[in-house]
């Protein structure tokens, strides 16, 4: 029965793992490369209509920081479940980093939206349109990031009533 709960955790987490590389770090890198092909077409313009700000270029970087740093922090922690250290205060720190970084990757992919939303009202100009956006949080990694950190509030209680116990033994 142990081999196969085992096993059942492992392919869990790699399909976790795998849903969240696609995630956190195909769609960032694929949205910046189309982001830089758009054109107009019948304009007299040559190049792209946009190119990446600065900014852009930050906040996609910075994402992909956030994301690996969490990945590393993931598999730190399957790592040491798998050998047992459950209830460890290294692990409740990786949980509080991996919420942390969640919730760094949705403030990220909310400033990435926003910047190109101002490069293209500075640089697309349509006689009697205006370009209006309203921003809002990228609400599922920051939601996702706050679940993380509400189960570090769980894993730290739970090891220092752990801690408390072998104390009194």
């Amino acid at each position: 029965m142990k081999t196969q709960t085992t096993l059942t955790f492992k392919i869990l987490c790699a399909v976790l793992l795998t849903a969240s590389l696609v995630y956190c770090f195909w769609y960032p890198f694929a949205y910046a490369i189309n982001y830089s092909k758009i054109s107009v077409t019948g304009s007299t313009q040559s190049g792209p209509l946009m190119e990446p700000t600065i900014y852009f270029i930050i906040f996609t970087l910075s994402a992909a920081g956030f994301g690996i740093a969490f990945f590393i922090l993931f598999i730190k922690l399957i790592r040491s479940f798998s050998s047992s250290l459950i209830f460890d205060k290294t692990n409740s720190r990786r949980l509080l980093w991996m919420g942390i970084c969640m919730i760094g990757i949705g403030v990220c992919q909310t400033a990435m939206v926003i910047s190109q939303v101002l490069t293209a009202k500075a640089e697309v100009l349509l006689d009697g349109y205006e370009i209006t956006y309203y921003p809002a949080l990228d609400l599922k990694c920051i939601l996702f990031g706050l679940g993380i950190l509400v189960m570090n509030e769980i894993l730290r209680l739970a090891t220092s009533i752990k801690e408390d116990q072998d104390l009194t033994i």
